[in-house]
């Protein structure tokens, strides 16, 4: 699991995030909840998409059962690219509710990667700023919901191509879910106005 948080937190400054103007020109104007259940069901899709994938792989490896010992790592690749689109989408569901997270790369994949964790959208207002964010406790949190994330994309593994289905499946609810989740949290926020 150590391996798959540093993965996650070196992946996380990297993870392009669209600004509002460039959502709204890539999604032909669809604003607003219309266009954040386009970005939660593409991000799904896309979810869906790599746990068929890793489904199928895992579906080859049953065949010659030596190349079952490459599973772990099938598994933590698995789960960092799925983390990787899910905190895409909970930045850009920021940026299209008006509450961009703000900072320089790394101070953003803090955020992401806090607010990924926590189920929870960043309050631009909340007391405390990145120094609660950075806390142990977020850093615990991080691990826990990584580990979570890990055991469910065991179902990879299930034999024949069920692993891919199930993956698939489990993948896309649990994007909806967060989507959903971050979106309803982000509507409770005050709009920050972003012009300078």
């Amino acid at each position: 699991m150590r391996w798959v948080v540093d993965a996650v937190t070196e992946v996380a400054p990297r993870i392009p995030v669209r600004d509002r103007d460039t959502l709204l020109r890539h999604h032909d104007g669809l604003d607003g909840d219309a266009l954040a259940e386009r970005l939660i069901r593409n991000a799904a899709l896309v979810t869906a998409g790599i746990g068929a994938a890793a489904g199928g792989v895992a579906a080859v490896e049953w065949v010659a059962t030596p190349t079952l010992l490459s599973a772990p790592v099938l598994l933590a690749a698995e789960t960092v690219a799925v983390v990787a689109v899910e905190m895409k989408l909970v930045g850009e569901l920021h940026a299209l509710y008006g509450n961009p997270i703000q900072g320089n790369s790394a101070q953003q994949a803090v955020l992401l990667l806090h607010s990924w964790a926590s189920r929870r959208g960043v309050n631009p207002l909340s007391p405390g700023g990145m120094a609660a964010v950075l806390s142990s406790a977020a850093r615990k949190e991080l691990r826990d919901r990584l580990v979570r994330r890990f055991g469910r994309n065991l179902s990879t593994f299930a034999p024949l191509l069920t692993g891919a289905l199930i993956a698939g499946y489990l993948n896309r609810r649990a994007t909806n879910a967060l989507g959903s989740t971050i979106r309803r949290d982000l509507r409770r926020y005050p709009v920050i106005d972003a012009a300078p």
